[in-house]
């Protein structure tokens, strides 16, 4: 399996989407004395921070190297190129998209599944998947 780090675009769309979206009861990493709870008064910058450092400790011990920390400053994006030619407003799908693919380049340290942005983006998909066109449609449970 291999990892890299996924660009800061991906981090500021998953961080502009949760800004608005997600509520987390978990502390971020190294604070552990009060349940961390997303409000729009929270710095999106240590959200983007903690989510992109642990895609680094992912691709440090995947390749045995030693990364210089990575630096974070949030710039809210709702729009995106999507491939090398389109830029377009992002949807629910694409926020689902850009989640599993940093939790995929993420998952390489022993440590993932424990971690704060495991736990965070699993709360982001679920998120997003409820923002789904017709989600609020779908039957909750069938007939026997």
């Amino acid at each position: 399996m291999s990892a890299y780090v996924v660009s800061k675009k991906t981090i500021d769309a998953i961080v502009t989407f949760a800004m608005k979206n997600v509520y987390s009861n978990k502390p971020l990493p190294g604070e552990t004395n009060h349940p961390y709870v997303i409000t729009k008064d929270e710095s999106p910058d240590k959200i983007g921070l903690a989510l992109w450092s642990e895609n680094q400790i992912s691709v440090d011990y995947r390749y045995r190297e030693t990364s210089i920390a990575l630096a974070y400053k949030w710039s809210p994006t709702i729009m995106g190129k999507v491939d090398r030619i389109t830029t377009r407003l992002l949807t629910p799908m694409d926020i689902i998209g850009l989640c599993h693919c940093l939790s995929y380049q993420s998952c390489e340290h022993p440590g993932w599944e424990a971690s704060w942005a495991c736990d965070f983006l699993k709360k982001v998909i679920d998120a997003a998947t409820r923002k789904l066109p017709d989600y609020d449609k779908a039957p909750w449970g069938l007939y026997d």
